[in-house]
């Protein structure tokens, strides 16, 4: 098989034989999967649409074979520890391939239906042929079978999490990847590139919020997981394996509870690390947690030197609010909220930065900014930010010219 990327990949796959016609479906009768084609990836509810996939006329490409094979490798890979299917049940899994190429780059986990865990791919491109992305969705699965939690703030985050690292471990070992070859790995270690925060309350960092909602990535679910992504990260540095990193985060997923979050998880790394084999890393791993500030969301007072922080009360008392700051220096925009249970905003930058302040109900055109000169909130519109934006006018500046400082704006 030719893959998106050019390689040429062997592939070995079990099928499905009608015993009347002889012909040949795309499923494997032990590992019961079963592969079918859908016009529309998301009607999990009416698949009418949907045809299991005869090898000997439906195959539209090399895409379907090839998903099909990594599902396998990765689900060998658990069953492995012991853990058939997602729900460790041998439960059916249905895998379902988009042939329209409206969801290209897509991939999901569409939860327990109808007897099945749902499984969606687009073909054809990366989000069907990569290892990484099929062990991400598996450990939704995984992660779904053993807390049914709220998707949304620290416990979102974690889910997410899960399924970004033991997907990247799966594939690093499966690729006898070191830790230098990995390109996930790598983004990490240069996680202010790519606007990941190191540790709470770092820049990049946004707070637990009382309103989740689509609006703000339900509490910021797949950016605030980075700060486990960087665990695991953490842990390669002192030595341990692709394998080991999975035994942690699989056993810590087994640990999980509906509302674990962040202090849970700090609670629990090194109880984890004892029960999964791994003593010998807990001492580290728990000084990881510590550097991450896992253990303590609430505001700092006092920050690194290189760094400062903006804090104001929400200007629109009761309104669920998404708060912007914008650097027209850099054209950098970071978007965070109130911390649950308060009406503060805060956010941390780097020094000497400048910004222009703006808080935004979920209406777009429904904003006001800070007036630096006048020290006063204004009304605005989308339109009026972009002029302030575009004209770097320094009214609406907030400067941090020394860092380690916090900067309160009045009413």
């Amino acid at each position: 098989m030719t893959a998106v990327s050019e390689e040429i990949v062997d592939v070995s796959i079990p099928v499905l034989v009608d015993p009347d016609t002889g012909e040949r479906y795309l499923g494997d009768k032990e590992r019961l999967i079963f592969c079918v084609d859908t016009a529309d990836i998301r009607a999990l509810d009416d698949r009418q649409d949907s045809t299991p996939i005869n090898m000997d006329r439906d195959l539209s490409s090399d895409g379907e074979l090839l998903t099909y094979y990594l599902f396998i490798q990765v689900y060998d890979y658990f069953a492995e520890k012991g853990w058939w299917g997602p729900d460790g049940q041998r439960t059916p899994c249905m895998l379902q391939f988009d042939i329209s190429g409206e969801n290209r780059g897509n991939a999901s986990y569409g939860e327990f239906q109808d007897g099945f865990h749902i499984f969606s791919f687009s073909i054809d491109d990366g989000a069907g042929q990569s290892l990484q992305v099929i062990a991400h969705e598996f450990t939704h699965g995984v992660s779904s079978t053993n807390h049914i939690g709220q998707y949304e703030n620290e416990t979102g985050a974690l889910d997410e999490a899960l399924s970004d690292l033991i997907g990247n471990t799966v594939e690093a070992d499966i690729r006898q990847w070191s830790p230098s070859e990995n390109p996930w790995l790598n983004g990490f270690r240069r996680a202010h590139k790519y606007q990941h925060a190191l540790y709470a309350w770092d820049e990049f960092y946004t707070p637990f919020t009382d309103h989740p909602d689509d609006w703000n990535d339900e509490g910021n679910v797949h950016d605030n997981s980075h700060l486990i992504s960087i665990l695991a990260w953490r842990m390669y540095e002192i030595g341990m394996t692709p394998r080991d990193v999975f035994d942690f985060w699989f056993t810590f997923d087994l640990t999980l509870t509906p509302k674990t979050d962040f202090a849970e998880t700090a609670m629990k790394a090194a109880w984890c690390a004892e029960i999964a084999g791994l003593s010998e890393y807990a001492p580290a791993i728990q000084q990881a947690v510590e550097d991450l500030k896992l253990d303590d969301n609430s505001l700092p007072e006092y920050l690194k030197d290189h760094q400062g922080m903006i804090v104001y009360e929400n200007p629109l008392d009761e309104v669920n609010v998404k708060a912007g700051f914008f650097d027209p220096l850099h054209d950098e925009e970071f978007a965070t909220w109130p911390a649950a249970g308060t009406n503060k905003v805060a956010a941390v930058f780097g020094e000497g930065t400048c910004w222009v302040v703006f808080v935004q109900t979920s209406e777009e055109d429904n904003l006001v900014v800070w007036n630096s000169a006048e020290k006063t909130w204004e009304s605005a519109d989308p339109e009026r930010l972009t002029e302030i934006v575009e004209n770097c006018d320094s009214d609406y500046y907030i400067e941090i010219f020394s860092g380690g400082t916090i900067t309160e704006l009045g009413e």
